[in-house]
């Protein structure tokens, strides 16, 4: 079977952050490592894009590595300064975190979520986005 349509309707470009990136809450699902710049993926620079939030991809998820419930989802979104009203991009390393994290916020609500699926991968080598401006190290 080949793939031959892609729904990106739930997704921004790097492009599209560049354009009107003050207008995003930037919600980064990596590690606590990953965020800092210690852990740095082949391929990328250290750090995290600018004024980003983290709420951990594992922090979704019970002991059992069952998803929590949609209120504790919903607190633990709150909690990280994310309003339902907010436009949000996910990011992570490749976009596999954050397209999760992107779907659990729309099932919650979060109609104006986006996942930034190019992630870290193409913003830290992409020139205007991996400068001081939009990247902290």
């Amino acid at each position: 079977m080949n793939v031959t349509n892609v729904n990106t309707a739930n997704e921004v470009t790097t492009e599209e952050l560049l354009e009107d990136y003050a207008s995003y809450k930037i919600v980064d699902v990596r590690t606590d490592d990953e965020f800092k710049g210690i852990k740095v993926e082949e391929g990328t620079t250290g750090g995290h894009m600018k004024d980003a939030l983290q709420v951990r991809f594992t922090d979704m998820f019970r002991p059992d590595g069952t998803l929590k419930s949609n209120s504790e989802l919903v607190r633990l979104f709150e909690a990280a300064g994310i309003k339902k009203t907010d436009k949000i991009a996910t990011c992570c390393t490749g976009g596999i975190r954050s397209g999760y994290m992107q779907l659990v916020l729309r099932m919650l609500g979060y109609e104006n979520s986006y996942n930034y699926a190019e992630s870290v991968y193409r913003w830290s080598n992409t020139a205007d986005a991996g400068t001081g401006d939009y990247w902290v190290q």
